[in-house]
């Protein structure tokens, strides 16, 4: 049975929906339209896949996913984990926490509430669990240089170590309460426009979202020196090019785009490169990118996670916070 909290945040995100409808009526079905588009021809693709497939394969449970979620209009909804609060996501606080951005620079949400709990124990653990037994190692020393003698266990020449021995103490006790410390669930309505438009880490170039593929049709690619839009066109003319093994250059995946523009920008420093990346695909329409979560990696299919680039952090609505809605 769905909480208070759930009922209020999917009245909230009806209530959003319908707002934008009446105020800008023309603007809303012409954005209903195109994603209806790229949402069937997707569709169309995936339900022959799931045809092909014996029995209740990946194609299958990803067919089914997808159907759920028609019946969503209010966006998908997804997680974020962390030992903070806040009320609204900061693009400040990027690369702060668990601090890998292994999968591009930005903000990570994720489909699956697990992954979302599983960061923010890893953020929890790294960044104050790691603090505290720096701070005890500093007081433990600090104890052997005040002991009597050597292997002497709280037997001290002066109040230096009883004070280290009292604050060691102390410490010890945060740290324990701290790792028993959940930290904080935020469940965030992201609405399906902005996910048509993200960058698919996992997707060959031809098989971007339509919308990604005229954002960035002008950007050369790294080995040809063609432009991506060259590529595509040149794949239209020529169906023979459709093949990956044989013509790999024209198949470069969105992780592959992302690492080659982060590396034409990064002068020498690969974190910056990832941050002008982030910041030209911005520029771009592009608000972020998505990717198969560790769970889901090995099936090809199955929930994902999303990194949505600066500037598009207002594209998160926070719904709730530990199952409380925010006031």
């Amino acid at each position: 049975m769905p909480s208070l909290a759930d009922i209020y945040s999917t009245i909230d995100s009806y209530k959003r929906k319908l707002g934008d409808v009446v105020g800008n009526p023309i603007g809303s079905l012409q954005q209903a339209y195109g994603n209806a588009n790229d949402k069937a021809r997707d569709f169309n693709d995936l339900t022959y896949q799931a045809s092909q497939e014996k029995g209740y394969g990946p194609k299958n449970q990803e067919l089914a996913r997808q159907l759920a979620e028609a019946y969503s209009p209010a966006g998908m909804t997804v997680w974020h984990g962390s030992p903070f609060k806040f009320k609204a996501f900061d693009p400040i606080k990027i690369g702060t926490g668990e601090g890998a951005q292994a999968f591009g620079h930005g903000l990570y949400v994720a489909e699956n509430p697990k992954v979302a709990k599983q960061y923010a124990k890893n953020v929890k653990d790294m960044d104050s669990i790691q603090s505290y037994n720096l701070r005890l190692k500093q007081l433990s020393k600090k104890m052997d240089e005040d002991s009597v003698y050597p292997g002497a266990y709280r037997q001290f020449k002066s109040d230096l170590g009883k004070k280290a021995a009292e604050e060691y103490d102390a410490v010890m006790e945060m740290r324990d309460q701290k790792a028993t410390d959940p930290g904080n669930m935020y469940k965030i309505d992201l609405p399906d426009e902005h996910i048509n438009k993200m960058l698919d880490w996992d997707k060959t170039l031809i098989n971007q979202p339509k919308k990604v593929q005229e954002a960035i049709k002008d950007i050369p690619h790294e080995q040809t020196g063609f432009t991506y839009g060259d590529i595509i066109d040149s794949i239209k003319a020529a169906p023979h090019l459709n093949n990956p093994d044989d013509y790999p250059w024209a198949h470069p995946t969105g992780q592959e785009i992302y690492k080659n523009l982060g590396q034409s920008m990064m002068v020498g420093n690969k974190a910056k490169g990832q941050v002008e990346a982030s910041k030209a695909l911005s520029d771009l329409g592009i608000p972020g990118i998505k990717y198969l979560d560790e769970q889901s990696r090995d099936a090809g299919e199955g929930t994902r996670n999303f990194v949505i680039f600066p500037g598009h952090e207002d594209k998160l609505n926070i719904q709730d916070m530990n199952g409380n809605p925010l006031q």
